[in-house]
Order: structure tokens, then C-alpha cells, then sequence
């Protein structure tokens, strides 16, 4: 309240798209996205963030990491995982 500036909380939703015929497929394309939550986990520890023009990021984090879609015959799913961007601006 005592600063100058907003904070806003901004969403994101990644979507891969990627091959997965098979089970092996699946689960690589699943332990990818937990490789990339992991990932963004360790940024956020250690305030390891973009740089952004009048803004600083304050921290970042993600969820649900699942298989979103899978189109009709297996061979091609949709992966999902959704990305939050605490933003303070106006500095």
C-alpha cells in the first residue's frame, strides 16, 4: 500500500503438442513438463528472473501439468501446463 507502482498476477497457458503412440512416448512427454516445472521452481529460489522494462518480475509458478488432449487414433497429444507471472510495475 505504502509503494509506489501495481502488482498484477498474470496467467499463461502452454501447450505442447508432441508424438505419443506409445506409453514410452507419453511418459517422456510427461517427465518433460515436470523437468520444466522443476525447472521454474529452482528460478523462483533463486530470484533468477527476466529482465522487463518498468517492471519487476516477483515470482513465477506453475500447475497442473497434464495431458490435455489426445487426438482420435493415440498418436498425437496435447500437453498442458499453466504459468503464473507475479509482475510489479510502475517502478
Amino acid at each position: 500500500i505504502n509503494e509506489k507502482g501495481w502488482y498484477k498476477q498474470y496467467q499463461y497457458i502452454l501447450l505442447l503438442k508432441s508424438n505419443s503412440e506409445d506409453d514410452i512416448q507419453r511418459l517422456e512427454n510427461l517427465d518433460w513438463l515436470d523437468d520444466l516445472s522443476d525447472w521454474i521452481h529452482q528460478k523462483n529460489i533463486s530470484n533468477d528472473y527476466p529482465i522487463l522494462k518498468n517492471k519487476q518480475v516477483k515470482n513465477v509458478s506453475c500447475a497442473n501439468a497434464i495431458t490435455y488432449d489426445t487426438n482420435e487414433d493415440g498418436s498425437i497429444s496435447t500437453y498442458y501446463l499453466q504459468l503464473y507471472f507475479d509482475i510489479k510495475g510502475g517502478i
